[in-house]
């Protein structure tokens, strides 16, 4: 699938049609509903929003778990809007678990940002392409109209996610939990040479045994499933070069290929 041009003058056409238009007003984000398992091991959350404001800067902003706020997005191109889940009790500030998002305007509903935890993984990946164009042609005089048309405001953003409603992709853990690719590589090679759906594709984990207590673990992504193990045996847990970190009622574990330590809390 190749990157799609939208010249910035239809997308204001698309704005003018809109009674009322999202451009014309602050829209509501909306957050989803903690996984079953998370709510579980954390209780409510608080949520931590990221947005780009009608100005071009980066705003953040955090609310309570099923508050109401208006927030105003850029309204020249489609933007991305994370929140990010905090769990103070646990120490969870923000950067641990994977957020929910989406892209303005496409998730606007009844003026409302619909946010869903494939938004987050849509609305991050916009942020990747936006960090590798930047380094890219970071001190470039001009761009070429290829290179131009990479940037993360042109790309097809409804056509990327059918790639998972449509099960289009043939990576079958990466369509059940699409953290598992390798985003910032995807997004660099994207700015370099085009989008290729065939890169979206789980990064290889091995198991690694561990004595902690039977579970369930949960995962920093919302797509993971838990894990569980009979009392008094191992639980397994997947683990990459990079370290994870994994969740139950009482522990958390980081691990990681070289081997694993329990986090105190």
């Amino acid at each position: 699938m190749g990157m799609k041009y939208v010249p910035p003058l239809i997308i204001l056409l698309w704005f003018s049609g809109c009674s009322p238009g999202p451009a014309e007003m602050p829209c509501i984000p909306e957050t989803p509903e903690f996984p079953p398992l998370w709510k579980e091991i954390f209780g409510a959350p608080r949520w931590r929003l990221e947005w780009i404001g009608p100005e071009g800067r980066s705003e953040v902003r955090e609310i309570a778990d099923g508050e109401i706020t208006e927030i105003t997005v850029i309204p020249e191109w489609p933007s991305p809007v994370l929140a990010r889940p905090l769990v103070p009790g646990r120490g969870i500030k923000g950067s641990e678990l994977k957020p929910a998002g989406g892209i303005f305007p496409f998730d606007i509903v009844g003026g409302r940002l619909r946010l869903t935890w494939q938004g987050g993984v849509d609305a991050s990946f916009y942020r990747e392409l936006a960090e590798a164009f930047s380094q890219a042609h970071q001190g470039a005089e001009a761009l070429s109209p290829t290179a131009a048309k990479r940037r993360p405001q042109y790309f097809d953003w409804p056509r990327f996610r059918r790639l998972f409603t449509d099960s289009v992709l043939s990576n079958e853990a990466a369509l059940e939990d699409p953290w598992l690719a390798d985003w910032p590589f995807i997004a660099q090679r994207t700015v370099q040479s085009g989008f290729d759906y065939r890169r979206i594709k789980a990064l290889a984990r091995t198991g690694l045994s561990v004595p902690a207590g039977p579970g369930p673990w949960a995962g920093t992504s919302p797509f993971a499933a838990p894990l569980v193990s009979e009392e008094g045996m191992p639980v397994v847990f997947p683990v990459r070069p990079e370290p994870d970190t994994w969740y139950s009622a009482k522990d958390a574990i980081r691990c990681s290929e070289e081997g694993w330590i329990l986090l105190g809390e």
